[in-house]
This record gives structure tokens, sequence and C-alpha cells, in this order.
């Protein structure tokens, strides 16, 4: 594709990794399919190591020449790149940004940032002469914009929301934290709500694992974020239009006013070591297993690189039906986390890690389930390898991904009874109500160092209902007849995310369409 005009291309991705992972695959494929974009990219030094080694990667899977892969520029900062609306990332953004604009040759037309830094827009259009595009990147699910409270927030607007909890506070002589925290739990009353492509749900869905809160609820953040929508002159999105396109549609008539575009680009997969993955131990155990029971026999455990259960027993609960079912798994346990007790330490069947390379354990025969968060990432890694999911959501756009997954999509099984807090209030999206609200009685609304430990004390009964509930899902997914109508939902999704990157596809067509747009704003 031949265009007349140069384009440089700012990135600032924030520091969380599952919002940077995506973004890396991104930048390389924009260079193969246009030989006139430059990117400068600016990262924060704390994960700029682990970046350079996924950015390599990608950049030998697009089959870049050398020459084509020194048109990335590669900036370290010393900046923890995760804010709110009033958040100030300091002097080494500024200056990283200032001595591109300093240079006719990085002088910057376009600004790619994460939702999180997007403070950081009208600082550097103040640092330039020149116009600068910004563009938002937004790597969580679309439809997560449509539920609560984002989409109570975005009635009243971003800046008109702040405005409120700030007066409110002031009234009241207490932190502005604590108001918004108030604020935030006034919100939710059980009201009805719909994101777009999904079920009617309570208000309550969009938090299965909370109160108790471990922090007061940013939301100065979800003000930033709404404003990055606002505010932005376009937006990419590691999401894709094969599974969110419902989504797509609405928030593109929310974006028509300001005539700001969206691009759907995902999935945007990591790449896969597989000749170090299949020499590894982990080759070798679920090659074992393969040979073993056969394919589809294994489950596959992660919360991805950020999330881990707050109520292990809660796991180990669910861990203890897969030993007693004899299911071979593959769980990753962090360092951090608790000690597992040695019936699940010492299965025979079992394999604990705290890191594996997920794509390359999605894509293995043995793999017959993915038990998942349900992050955007992890979804679509899962999805794309057609694995059929049990669902354990945490937070953010997981609950949303969730239910996108198992009711929409029909590829797995959410759990019930692991749920807490709000998560045991009665679904509208399922017309059920966990068995455990019977007996657990939530009362604490935010975690301190002083209540910590009853709060994360779960119940001998709800323990009891989470292993009954996993050997029923567990044989759903492993034994019975229903595991055929997962696996089928399942290849069904995964061949149309397989050919988002075709020639014609939904991928692949929306990066070409930005790449024009680039173009077109310069």
């Amino acid at each position: 594709m031949q265009h007349i005009h140069a384009v440089r291309l700012v990135t600032v991705p924030c520091t969380d990794w599952g919002h940077t992972r995506p973004l890396l695959a991104f930048i390389p494929r924009l260079l193969r399919y246009d030989p006139l974009i430059s990117v400068s990219l600016i990262l924060a030094s704390r994960v700029a190591p682990q970046c350079r080694v996924e950015l390599d990667r990608h950049i030998r899977d697009q089959k870049l020449s050398d020459e084509d892969a020194a048109r990335v520029q590669i900036m370290e900062i010393n900046c923890y790149m995760v804010g709110g609306m009033e958040a100030d990332f300091g002097a080494p953004l500024n200056q990283a940004f200032e001595n591109l604009t300093s240079s006719p040759d990085t002088h910057p037309h376009v600004l790619l940032l994460d939702f999180q830094v997007h403070m950081f827009a009208s600082v550097a259009r103040s640092m330039t002469t020149r116009p600068l595009r910004i563009v938002t990147w937004h790597p969580i699910s679309m439809a997560f914009m449509g539920s609560e409270p984002i989409a109570y927030i975005a009635k009243i607007g971003g800046v008109a929301f702040s405005e409120g909890v700030k007066t409110d506070a002031l009234n009241k002589n207490i932190p502005v934290e604590d108001a918004a925290f108030e604020t935030f739990i006034s919100m939710f009353s059980g009201a009805v709500q719909q994101p777009p492509g999904l079920p009617v749900l309570s208000d309550y869905e969009s938090y299965p694992q909370e109160p108790p809160f471990k922090f007061k609820p940013a939301m100065d953040r979800m003000v930033s974020f709404l404003q990055a929508f606002e505010e932005c002159d376009a937006l990419v999105t590691s999401s894709s239009r094969s599974v969110e396109g419902a989504a797509f549609e609405w928030i593109e008539a929310w974006l028509s006013k300001s005539k700001a575009p969206v691009f759907g680009v995902g999935p945007l997969l990591p790449a896969i070591d597989e000749s170090a993955s299949q020499s590894s131990k982990l080759g070798h155990f679920l090659d074992h297993i393969q040979a073993e029971r056969g394919a589809q026999t294994l489950l596959f455990i992660s919360f991805g690189s950020t999330f881990y259960p707050e109520q292990p027993d809660k796991l180990y609960s669910f861990l203890s039906a897969v030993v007693e079912l004899d299911i071979p798994f593959v769980l990753v346990h962090p360092a951090t986390a608790s000690v597992l007790p040695e019936s699940i330490s010492s299965a025979r069947n079992g394999f604990i890690s705290p890191w594996v390379d997920q794509p390359y354990v999605l894509s293995h025969p043995a793999v017959g389930a993915f038990l998942s968060h349900c992050g955007l990432n992890g979804s679509l890694e899962g999805l794309a390898a057609g694995v059929p999911f049990i669902t354990w959501p945490l937070c953010a756009d997981q609950p949303i991904l969730s239910i996108l997954v198992t009711q929409v999509l029909g590829c797995g099984i959410e759990l019930d009874e692991v749920r807490r807090g709000y998560g045991l209030k009665h679904r509208l999206s399922t017309g059920s109500t966990p068995y455990s609200a019977a007996f657990v009685q939530d009362e604490i609304l935010l975690l301190t160092p002083e209540n910590a430990t009853k709060a994360n004390e779960t119940p001998t009964l709800q323990l009891e209902e989470i292993k009954k509930e996993a050997h029923g899902v567990l044989r759903s997914m492993f034994l019975g007849d229903e595991r055929d109508k997962y696996r089928s939902a399942a290849r069904k999704v995964a061949s149309s995310l397989g050919s988002s990157w075709e020639d014609g596809g939904v991928a692949l067509t929306d990066a070409l369409a930005f790449i024009s747009y680039l173009h077109h704003v310069v």
C-alpha cells in the first residue's frame, strides 16, 4: 500500500501488561502493511524488558526485515503510567515527548494513548505547534461501556459527575475519595441494565466478587476512561467485531456526534515460542496426558497476569473436585499466592507453575476446557483456540465478557457459587440466585487491616456448595453429553476469529482503514 506522506505515530501504553501486550502485537502489523509508518513507543522502565521481548517475537512473526523493524523507536522512562482525572505523569513523559517534537524526523502526527493515560493528551497538545490527533487505545471489552457504573456516569457526563462528587465532598466536609465511594455504592439497587449485545442484567451482576471492596473504587479513573472516549479523534480497540459486533455498533453510534471512527483490530494474540514450549517440562506433561487420556481431557486454569481469587479456600474447594474426578489439570499459581493444600500440589495428574506460555497451552490438543477470569486477552485467546470455558469473573470488564462467552456465544459455563457480595444477588441474566446466598452475610463494604480476616472467611456451607457445583460443571464439560455442545460452539467462534486477519477479515479491514485514517489526517 503506497501513500504520499510519511506518518509518525507515537504510542503511550499504560503500565498494565494486559493493556500493553496486544498493542505490541499491533505495531508490527502496521509496519508490515505500510512502509511509510514509523512508531515511537514510550514505555515505563519497569515493563520495558518484557515489552521488548514480546515486540521482537511479533516482528519475527510478521517476517519484518531489519530495515522495517528499525522503524520502531523505543523510549524508556521512569514513570508509573496509570492515572485518573488529575493524573500528572511528570517530567519523564513530558521530556520524552518534547524530545520527539524537537526533531522534524520524529515530530508526531498522531498520539495513540491508552485510556488510562488520556490525561496526558492536553499536555501533549500544548507542547506542539502542529495539529496532533489523539487516538484512544481501548484494550478491554466494548460492551463494558454500556454496563454500570460506566453507563450511569456517561449519562451525566464525566466532568459533570466529577464536579458533583467534589461538591458533595465539600458540603459534607469529607475527602473526595470518600464522597466518590458513597456515590458509587448508592448507584446499585438491582436496577435493570442491558449492555449492547447482552441479555438483560441486574446492575449487581457487574460486581460478582464485591463488596467488600479491596480499595475504594477509583471513580476518577472511570471519569478519565469516559473522557478518553468523549475527547478522542479516533478509537482503536483490541476487541473483535466477530464477538462484540453489537457493542461496536453501539459505540460507533455514541461517537458519531464527534465523528470519531472506531477500529477493531482484535484478536491480537501473543506470539508462541513453540519450540521452547514443546521441549519444556510442561510440553512433556501435556503430551503425556494426551497419550494417556486422549484429546480434550485436561483443564487449564489461569486468572491472567494481574488477578487471582481473593478467597483461596474457594479455589481449593473447586480444585478438590478436579482431583476427586481425576481430571488432569494445569494450574497457573502465582508465587505470591497462598500455599496449596498437599492434596492439590501433589496430585498425580496436575502441573502447577507460576507462569506458562498460555497460547501454547490453549493450542495443545490435550486441553478440553479453560477456567478463566475472562479478561479480554484471555477470552480472545481461548475463543481463538476453540476451547470451551468455565468462567470465574472477578471485576472490571470480566463479568460482562463472562456473560458474553457463556450466555451469548454458548462456549461454556459460569460458576455461581464462588460469588460474594453483589454477586450473590438474584441474576436477571440467568433467572437464578446462587444457593450460597442463603447463608453468606456480607455486611462489610470496604476491606481494612482490622476486618480483612473476617471479610475473607468463607462459610463452610458455601465451600460445600462450591464443590458440589464444581462436580456438576466438570462432569458437563468433560464427562457428559453437553460437552459436545460447548465444543461445537467454541469451534464456530474460533473459525470466525481465525479469519479476522485474512484478506477481507474484520480485523485486517479495520487495520487498513486505520492506516488510511493516519494518512488522511497528516
